[in-house]
């Protein structure tokens, strides 16, 4: 079966992540060395994840609206209603608001929901991507769009301008799944099988690690950096094309597999 999409708990304890081993797809929690597997949620359609980073709260995707998860009781809220699919929620550093996609028929917007008002408010377009990342400190926003040829490039926007800024080259095909740096001056992501880190000035980038066989789900992040910014969790396919979730420590270089799948 399939385990993709994780998510580090804030005080790193914790990954949470999607699996099929149950039918349909649900949140699963375990610890970073793959022990204590345990089933969160039973609603079959979970596809994008955002661990709150002041409460013990999981936002996830399902169809097509944003929800919310207790982490120790498995009580969910519903936080999105309306005619747009909603997607890829990321919290802001305080916990106070999830930035997000709205896809309409005609157009794809950036917004961001205030969770103690409810208020939505629209940031701008994405008809150039959809993974989403918040810096540190809260002011800007990572995202992936298109190039030509079918490419495309990774940007951050000043959530108050907003500026942009160009921080790739714009002919890779970079994955789903972007993460900022615990200090805010580099963008990791995921290219052609590597790791690497992009300025955030957009001056440029490196390879961190160069793996096999990372995985790709179309509509899935694939990258998560734990809150001491010193590992990166991935998905990452075996010789049968299985995802499972893999643990990359940035200090020494390797990678080590973290779930079983079953």
């Amino acid at each position: 079966v399939q385990d993709y999409n994780p998510i580090w708990a804030p005080d790193g304890s914790r990954i949470a992540f999607v699996s099929h081993r149950d039918l349909g797809s649900d949140i699963y929690l375990m610890n970073p060395d793959g022990t204590d597997q345990i089933r969160l949620t039973h609603v079959g359609s979970v596809n994008d994840l955002a661990w709150s980073p002041v409460d013990r709260e999981i936002c996830y995707a399902s169809g097509g609206d944003l929800w919310l998860v207790d982490v120790d009781t498995g009580e969910e809220q519903r936080l999105t209603d309306d005619a747009a699919r909603e997607g890829y929620p990321v919290w802001s550093p305080d916990g106070k608001a999830i930035a997000f996609i709205a896809e309409w028929e005609d157009q794809t917007e950036v917004r961001v929901l205030v969770l103690s008002t409810g208020e939505q408010r629209v940031l701008g377009l994405a008809s150039a991507g959809w993974t989403l990342a918040w810096s540190p400190d809260g002011r800007r926003l990572a995202f992936v769009g298109p190039t030509v040829k079918f490419k495309n490039t990774l940007f951050s926007i000043d959530v108050r301008t907003p500026e942009i800024t160009q921080l790739t080259r714009g002919d890779d095909w970079i994955h789903d799944g972007i993460a900022w740096a615990v200090d805010g001056r580099q963008v990791f992501y995921i290219a052609d099988g590597r790791v690497y880190a992009a300025k955030a000035d957009g001056s440029g980038w490196t390879l961190v690690i160069e793996l096999e066989n990372v995985l790709a789900f179309w509509g899935e992040l694939n990258l998560a950096l734990s809150p001491d910014g010193n590992r990166i969790a991935l998905a990452r396919a075996d010789s049968w094309e299985i995802a499972k979730i893999w643990v990359v420590d940035l200090k020494q270089g390797l990678a080590a597999r973290a779930s079983s799948g079953w």
